[in-house]
């Protein structure tokens, strides 16, 4: 499985992220890494 797979499927079940993003940036853009959680889990916006 991909780098991008592997921290989708860590953020669709909810656990810690920390790990699989370290290891995601040796290999992935941010604008990657950034799709890839935006297709799983939306947009994120600050209520202000």
């Amino acid at each position: 499985m991909n780098k991008l797979a592997v921290l989708q499927e860590a953020a669709i079940q909810n656990e810690n992220l920390f790990d699989k993003l370290m290891e995601a940036t040796k290999y992935c853009s941010l604008g990657q890494i950034t799709e890839a959680l935006f297709k799983v889990g939306g947009q994120y916006r600050r209520n202000m």
